[in-house]
């Protein structure tokens, strides 16, 4: 295998710096226009999901469910969506329908981006003889500055290929039962809800595991140049991985766009003891 040396990791700022509608909000608002019942729903069982901010973070808050979830449950009315039902009766069995209807409608979303890319032109010095770790679920690399397949680890999926699209959070769902007898005494529905928060929770360990050859070539590594991704929490034990399997003396390169995204990016950085630079796009 050829010795890597630079390392892209591409996130979602990448598409949006491309013009792509590649936002939770463009998601948020895409829901709204097709599925209105799955966006009423969501607002209604996600705590501050009716506040545009939610959004921001949409993976990690789809565990923070509202404490008042196992009541209001008995007056939420039943629909469907593509097939997967929702009913009003049962508060578990709801959540893990409301958790694959978003799982699937997300799907189908990002399967539309990619009609976006006749249109983009690159303006990235991207380097063709690297590799690439990308969040992200479309083929603006391919397309658009022709990298190959080979070179790419589309971590999450690629609609393209078919690959499942994985979206989760990072909870183990332990907190809800103890924010439900706060509010009332429960007895085992909880527990119950807290089971399913937990099943939705992004496989990471399985992931890194089923790309464990991929991580272990990047031992050669000299730079690693960061364009669009935030960092989160949800995806840190990527970033704690790449770190286990560059050399030391790796440099980091971050592309940034405002203050905010250098004081957000300066704290992830310290945080994760990374030597870097940032740079203007």
């Amino acid at each position: 295998m050829k010795e890597i040396k630079t390392l892209y990791i591409i996130g979602n700022g990448f598409d949006l710096h491309h013009d792509i509608p590649s936002s939770y909000y463009d998601y948020m608002h895409w829901l709204k226009c097709i599925y209105p019942e799955l966006a009423e729903e969501i607002e209604r069982t996600f705590e501050g999901a009716n506040q545009d901010s939610w959004w921001s973070d949409f993976e990690c808050h789809l565990a923070k469910i509202d404490c008042a979830y196992d009541i209001s449950i008995l007056i939420y009315p039943d629909f469907e969506v593509d097939g997967i039902q929702l009913k009003g009766t049962n508060s578990p069995d709801r959540l893990a329908a409301l958790y694959k209807a978003i799982q699937k409608t997300f799907t189908m979303w990002v399967s539309g981006l990619n009609d976006s890319l006749p249109a983009v032109h690159p303006d990235l010095p991207i380097d063709s003889d690297a590799a690439f770790l990308t969040f992200n679920y479309t083929d603006t690399l391919q397309e658009v500055y022709h990298i190959p397949d080979s070179q790419i680890l589309h971590i999450h999926g690629n609609v393209r290929r078919g690959e499942e699209v994985i979206i989760g959070h990072n909870s183990t769902g332990d907190y809800y039962p103890e924010k439900q007898y706060e509010m009332v005494d429960f007895k085992n529905a909880p527990f119950d809800v807290a089971k399913e928060i937990t099943a939705f929770r992004k496989p990471t360990t399985k992931i890194i595991e089923t790309h464990r050859k991929w991580f272990e070539s990047l031992k050669e590594v000299e730079q690693i140049t960061v364009c669009g991704f935030s960092f989160s929490d949800v995806d840190k034990p990527y970033v704690q991985e790449i770190l286990r399997s560059i050399s030391k003396g790796s440099k980091w390169i971050i592309y940034i766009h405002s203050l905010w995204d250098f004081m957000r990016m300066t704290d992830k950085c310290e945080e994760l003891l990374i030597d870097y630079d940032f740079m203007d796009w």
